[in-house]
């Protein structure tokens, strides 16, 4: 009798893959960390406050930013970035009156693809598609770039600050991250410390919470991969995204978010479903379904600040909501006209910002 070679079997046939898959998850369900069983308290976002049309001067909407200090920053396709002051509750905000404190970037040529404002300094980070990686100071006067680099040869869809505020990542479709690092000497002074090739475009980065530890995902890779950002960066481990275990890859992981715990990663993929793997084990425990998504689209997804809800973007212009603990959609957030390109979260105020291919921001709380 000839043995047969799975990882051969399964190149040859995704179905069988795919149901390898479904089998293993199975038992896993079975014996689940019991953070994973808490019932949602119905607690989730679910009504629009407020919806913007006039913020992004109709332009196409690529990402978004809300900080707990309520500092809103959104990107769109022709080169802005836009920063709002939102008021202490968003009833107070009128669609007909534009906001006044307000303030318009104008650093790129090009789509501004990814946004994200330093932790613990005024200071934000802005990627786009003319290669550029842009330091601004978070200021509601007229402020030029801290620093630029231009240290990409094709498309920046990713800027990351780490938890530390110290460094940050940067990921591009021209196979490479760059690492950089705070002078030790200088303020709001950033190096280039480290530029590594990873073999493929890079399409997701998140921080673990609370420390500088960053994953990292590849198109057409089935790993995540995990780096130290000190002042050497080195990469630590890597996360098998296959339950079974084996090499075979049948989807890319679009988009990575840490759980509020921080025990939990979950990866928003092109084949319409999101995965949730324990940091720890690496072991892929739940898989949410129900969001449409396919190898053009460019999913995105959020935790709810209590660990108990998922929001995730789908191809068809709405906002999909799981309960965690029964992988089941709980509510559809429908008010775009096109797709949803972006989505972020507040954990303090607990508002969701969603923009997209309607050139609408909006704004939505919990009725």
């Amino acid at each position: 009798e000839v043995p047969i070679n799975k990882d051969t079997v399964n190149n040859a046939f995704p179905l069988q893959h795919i149901l390898d898959e479904h089998e293993n998850s199975c038992r896993i369900n079975m014996s689940l960390p019991n953070d994973l069983l808490i019932p949602g308290d119905n607690s989730y976002i679910n009504k629009v406050a407020v919806s913007l049309k006039y913020l992004s001067d109709s332009e196409n909407v690529l990402s978004t930013k809300l900080s707990d200090d309520g500092d809103l920053i959104i990107t769109t396709a022709k080169g802005k970035a836009i920063l709002m002051k939102l008021p202490e509750s968003v009833d107070d905000i009128k669609e007909e009156e534009p906001i006044i404190n307000t303030n318009t970037y104008h650093n790129h040529k090009g789509g501004v693809l990814d946004v994200d404002i330093n932790p613990h300094r005024r200071l934000f980070l802005t990627g786009g598609m003319d290669r550029k990686i842009c330091l601004v100071p978070l200021s509601y006067q007229d402020e030029k770039p801290l620093q630029e680099w231009v240290v990409h040869k094709k498309y920046v869809v990713r800027v990351k600050w780490a938890p530390s505020g110290k460094s940050f990542i940067s990921g591009s479709y021209d196979n490479s991250i760059n690492f950089f690092r705070e002078d030790e000497t200088e303020i709001n002074q950033y190096h280039n410390i480290k530029t590594l090739n990873v073999g493929g475009n890079v399409e997701g980065i998140c921080f673990l919470k609370n420390e500088d530890t960053a994953v990292i995902s590849i198109r057409n890779d089935h790993r995540l991969h995990m780096f130290n950002c000190d002042n050497d960066p080195y990469q630590t481990r890597c996360i098998n995204m296959n339950a079974i275990g084996d090499d075979f890859v049948s989807f890319t992981a679009m988009d990575i978010c840490v759980s509020p715990d921080s025990k939990f990663l979950t990866v928003a993929t092109d084949t319409s479903r999101i995965i949730l793997y324990d940091i720890e084990t690496g072991q892929q425990l739940l898989n949410f379904y129900g969001a449409t998504n396919d190898s053009f689209s460019q999913p995105r997804h959020c935790w709810h600040p209590n660990g108990c809800y998922l929001y995730g973007t789908s191809q068809d212009n709405c906002i999909c909501v799981w309960e965690i603990s029964t992988q089941q959609i709980v509510s559809k957030l429908k008010a775009h006209s096109n797709v949803v390109r972006h989505i972020s979260i507040s954990d303090k105020s607990k508002i969701l910002v969603s923009g997209g291919y309607d050139a609408t921001v909006i704004l939505w709380k919990r009725l």
